[in-house]
């Protein structure tokens, strides 16, 4: 199993400050937004 020492520096604390501050925003394209978005809504139509 791959070890990721950069992941573990994560966790749903840290997740959540994040989301709540809105630091570290990641700004996407609107061209890449739309195709991921595409993809996804087929993933979820899955579940």
């Amino acid at each position: 199993l791959a070890d990721c020492h950069s992941m573990k520096l994560n966790n749903l604390e840290k997740i959540l400050w994040s989301l709540e501050d809105m630091v570290y925003p990641v700004e996407i394209p609107p061209d890449i937004a739309r195709r991921a978005k595409k993809s996804i809504d087929r993933m979820l139509e899955i579940v």
